[in-house]
């Protein structure tokens, strides 16, 4: 794979100075940022840095929170003894995202037939709303644990 180097204030950069992050569907967000896009010369997101996406508002943030949902991903892969790191065709990247997605999906409470039309962002807030009820539910039992211990 070949990356296209683009001077932008006097600095090489990894992507087009006028990239702007896709708002696409969650499915669509992962191929991208395994692949990449040929027709539009659009390297993987995975090989973005803080410097190529810095000129960008919120850029830094935007690229931040994609890691953060691949991460989610690239965990579900590694616990069913898969890796997302080599991901060289569409057609793989398609098998391997039926067999992880639902370890997104499972983050959302209301469960319906909605979960292929939510945006990655969405999918992000969800992920993180959960793991935060999660986290603050073990901390009320570790408290009432250790009250129980005390007595």
């Amino acid at each position: 794979m070949q990356i296209n180097l683009h001077l932008h204030q006097g600095e090489y950069i990894r992507i087009y100075p006028d990239f702007i992050f896709p708002k696409l569907h969650f499915e669509r967000h992962f191929f991208r940022f395994h692949l990449q896009d040929l027709r539009n010369g659009i390297p993987p997101l995975r090989v973005l840095d803080a410097k190529s996406v810095r000129h960008m508002k919120k850029g830094k943030s935007t690229l931040s929170d994609i890691r953060f949902l691949m991460r989610h991903l690239e965990n579900a892969a590694n616990e069913i003894g898969k890796t997302c790191n080599k991901l060289s065709s569409q057609r793989k990247a398609t098998e391997l995202f039926e067999e992880i997605k639902h370890s997104v999906y499972q983050h959302d409470e209301k469960d319906n037939d909605r979960q292929e039309q939510y945006k990655w962002a969405t999918w992000i807030r969800k992920i993180r709303r959960s793991r935060r009820a999660r986290r603050q539910r073990d901390e009320e039992v570790d408290e009432e644990d250790e009250e129980l211990m005390s007595v």
